[in-house]
């Protein structure tokens, strides 16, 4: 149960001593994973996990951890902290009403949303019976994890400030000092500092020890930092690799039966996921990270297609590169992925791509198909850094998946793009007929076919007098017969123009 602290050099060096001895090459230091929660058993490394939240009432048993036998005096504190005045609402037993509740529920649920942890808030807490760190947790009467506070070393002393302090699973209970009011009362960046304790601590829950970098900063590191939010990617790594990517839930995406959709993959447009895996940081909005945890995940990805077309398949290894205990580590060299591609059903795979080495992408090029329905994408990974062990495997990725084939223009006819076919749009089609052009539908290129001719004025005829629909309404059509006869006087126009 480390202690949280703002600036202990002793704490730091002792850190790094630690994760040089145990080797350092996957950066994030693991504890032990959970093994059983309040909602049964908690699988195997790289599945997902559920876990249930409370905070005790005050008056719970603190035992002693090296600050004395207290009892929890947490919710007083914050009430007097954050101004909660007696019956104005938010002062019963409902703490969901405090306003200092979402800073702990934002934290729970950052995690939620970047891992395959699920955090849930329990209501209830029998903390005036069971002493915390002790009990598990059980549905409607206490979390699993438990949250408590009381003075530990106040503002400061001379071993550093201790801020809090968390057991590793499975009892991951926390313990915050409610000696030092600066932790709840500096507002800054929406509470940024009693957020990032409640995520480093909560981390610690999860089973990760603390972690060191030389010019990188990550949660997990033992000084306390607001200069980001939350979980940075190496702290990321290290759940992922516990509990896997956050599609890992509801049974994960680990066949093509329950393979994650990605949608309608329309002409000319890409279909991608994993795309905020890249560098150290990891900035507050950015939610999608996806990842083989280990040598035993599989992701399989869905989309649909409604014609037959060419695609193209990507899959990149993303990370960093940082430092740790003085030695440069890449995370996007930590696993070799591969890529395959499924027809509709499943199956034999279409092709496969296995042939790039470790920190390349995986690439399917040109792969045709037939005809419409639902086809799958398949990414696992194989550890080529370390045989003896599956730690280092973790490994970020962004999927792409692209379709050749050139779209129809949003108006046909249209050849000067201005939105309306008009007389304008038959001047475009008249001064580059039987000319080729680079790409379908490019000018006056109306039927796709590449060459401007005939057909080309037989779609401008078809769709004179039409306009781009503003947003929610549709484009007018024109009268066939005032349509006909003036796409037919100016064909004749043209046609006396090239006699002449």
């Amino acid at each position: 149960m480390p202690p949280y602290r703002r600036v202990r050099s002793l704490t730091i060096a002792a850190t790094l001593l630690a994760a040089s001895a145990s080797g350092g090459a996957h950066a994030f230091v693991p504890g032990d994973r959970w093994t059983s929660t309040s909602s049964g058993s908690a699988g195997d490394s790289g599945e997902a996990i559920s876990l249930t939240w409370s905070l005790v009432p005050d008056g719970t048993l603190i035992p002693d951890d090296g600050y004395g036998s207290k009892n929890s005096n947490l919710i007083a504190t914050l009430d007097t902290l954050f101004d909660v005045e007696a019956g104005a609402g938010m002062s019963g037993a409902d703490l969901m009403t405090r306003p200092w509740f979402e800073y702990f529920d934002r934290s729970f649920s950052r995690w939620s949303e970047l891992t395959g942890v699920t955090y849930t808030y329990e209501a209830n807490d029998d903390g005036l019976t069971s002493r915390l760190g002790f009990l598990s947790g059980f549905p409607g009467l206490r979390g699993d994890v438990r949250i408590g506070g009381a003075f530990l070393d106040g503002v400061s002393n001379e071993d550093g400030d201790v801020l809090a302090y968390n057991y590793f699973p499975n009892n991951a209970d926390m313990v915050i000092d409610t000696g030092d009011p600066s932790l709840f009362t500096t507002a800054e960046n929406d509470h940024r500092l009693l957020r990032n304790v409640i995520m480093h601590e909560a981390g610690h829950g999860l089973g990760l020890e603390h972690s060191s970098s030389f010019g990188d900063d990550f949660l997990m590191e033992p000084s306390i930092n607001v200069d980001f939010d939350g979980p940075q990617h190496d702290d990321l790594r290290g759940v992922h690799w516990f509990y896997g990517d956050a599609l890992e839930k509801g049974g994960g995406n680990g066949s093509t039966s329950t393979a994650t959709p990605l949608g309608a993959l329309t002409a000319g447009a890409t279909l991608a996921v994993g795309l905020d895996g890249d560098g150290v940081a990891v900035d507050e909005s950015e939610t999608d990270f996806v990842s083989i945890a280990n040598q035993f995940d599989d992701d399989y990805f869905a989309f649909t297609v409604a014609a037959a077309t060419t695609l193209n398949l990507v899959a990149t290894p993303l990370g960093a590169e940082f430092d740790q205990t003085g030695q440069p580590f890449n995370t996007r060299e930590t696993s070799d992925l591969r890529l395959a591609f499924y027809g509709p059903g499943g199956g034999s795979p279409i092709a496969e791509s296995v042939a790039a080495g470790s920190g390349e992408a995986e690439s399917l090029t040109g792969i045709s198909i037939s005809e419409p329905g639902e086809y799958y994408a398949r990414v696992w990974a194989e550890d080529n850094t370390n045989s003896s062990s599956e730690i280092d495997i973790v490994q970020f990725y962004q999927l792409a998946i692209t379709d050749l084939s050139t779209p129809s223009p949003a108006l046909p006819g249209d050849y000067n793009g201005n939105g309306v076919v008009d007389a304008a749009d038959f001047t475009v089609w008249r001064d580059t007929r039987d000319t080729a052009v680079a790409n379908a539908y490019e000018g006056a290129d109306g039927d796709g076919d590449g060459l401007i001719g005939p057909g080309d004025y037989t779609v401008w005829v078809n769709h004179f007098g039409q306009t781009l629909p503003a947003p929610g309404l549709s484009a007018p059509e024109p009268g066939a017969f005032s349509l006909l006869a003036l796409g037919g006087s100016l064909f004749f126009a043209r046609r006396r123009t090239a006699r002449g």
